[in-house]
């Protein structure tokens, strides 16, 4: 039989592409199941046939109307005490088991379902590409739909479905209903269909939030250079502003900021024109000497031991950020605090 509930993705598929309310749809399935059930068999166009739901099993259901008799004589109206479990003379609805016809009923509901199918596609591809041009790019709000295996299905303002594949996500629980800021990434075809691709992790997301939470971002009494991001992780956001200490305005604000990632830690730096104070700063330490090979963007860094102990993890997270945020290649040497010299750190 046709379930309940792929009769209502049918109606939900003939009423996007074809704009037909969902209940004239769902008439005109149960139409079809009854044309096709008469076609199936000879002298049943006399039969008294309705089609509707079994609120028992949730199922589309065929029956015939016949009267019951003592003795049969147009089996395509008439049955036993036996058959119709009621008196002489009253009405019974038998219900329709036979294999053949639904087969017969379920060719016709798969042709319907396969044009109905593509007909969606068409009107789908068209709505992503539109809505693609509008928001590629953005850091946009999202609603958690569904799950398709490991990937992600997520609602765009209500409008139109993208999907977030695993290796777009942070390492934080998703279920239905979770509201998430999303990166629209890519618009992908592959022939009458598309999908918009959306991600968690990309460093646009950083400075969406931080412009969400940190007021004196959003007015631009604080500019964001560079945001370095290892997804899921931390992230480190170089910041400069001509009137105050802008590190210290955002760490006040930072917990919002980490709350929209994911729980990911975020840190702030101060950012320097000058590439040797830069470089010292994105890897927050103090350093006695730093050796720059311009051509090349590589730097060689002396960093005090006693500095390095509290900035630089063993897995080099620090210094792959730093190299984000700079550009540089970033090797780094300790020194004893007794050297002389030294490049004040953060």
């Amino acid at each position: 039989m046709i379930t309940h509930d792929e009769l209502t993705k049918l109606a939900k598929m003939g009423q996007k592409s074809l704009s037909l309310p969902e209940e004239d749809l769902i008439s005109f399935v149960k139409n079809g199941a009854i044309r096709a059930y008469k076609a199936a068999g000879e002298g049943r166009e006399t039969e008294e046939v309705k089609a509707d739901f079994n609120p028992q099993t949730k199922q589309l259901r065929l029956v015939v109307r016949k009267k019951v008799v003592t003795e049969v004589t147009d089996d395509h109206k008439e049955c036993t005490e036996a058959v119709g479990k009621t008196g002489i003379g009253q009405t019974a609805d038998i219900e329709i088991t036979d294999t053949n016809t639904y087969q017969a009923i379920k060719a016709g509901y798969d042709a319907l379902r396969e044009l109905l199918s593509i007909e969606w596609k068409k009107h789908n591809s068209l709505a992503v590409k539109t809505k693609y041009q509008e928001v590629k790019g953005k850091c946009v709000p999202a609603t958690v739909t569904a799950f398709d295996d490991a990937d992600i299905i997520v609602s765009l303002a209500g409008e139109i479905d993208a999907l977030l594949p695993k290796d777009g996500q942070l390492n934080e629980k998703y279920e239905a209903g979770n509201e998430l800021i999303v990166f629209v990434k890519e618009l992908k075809e592959q022939g009458s269909a598309c999908d918009l691709i959306v991600s968690r992790n990309d460093s646009a997301l950083v400075s969406y939030a931080m412009r969400r939470h940190i007021p004196e971002v959003d007015l631009g009494n604080i500019e964001i250079k560079a945001v370095a991001r290892l997804p899921g992780d931390r992230s480190r956001v170089a910041v400069w502003s001509k009137d105050f200490s802008p590190t210290e305005r955002c760490q006040k604000r930072a917990d919002k900021v980490v709350t929209e990632l994911g729980g990911e830690n975020v840190e702030f730096i101060e950012w320097y024109q000058e590439s040797k104070s830069y470089i010292v700063s994105a890897l927050k330490v103090e350093a006695r000497e730093v050796h720059v090979i311009e051509p090349e963007k590589q730097a060689l860094v002396e960093v005090f031991k006693d500095s390095a102990e509290q900035s630089l993890d063993q897995e080099g997270k620090a210094i792959k950020l730093a190299e984000q945020l700079t550009g540089y290649k970033i090797e780094v040497k300790l020194c004893a605090r007794e050297e002389s010299g030294g490049i004040p750190g953060v």
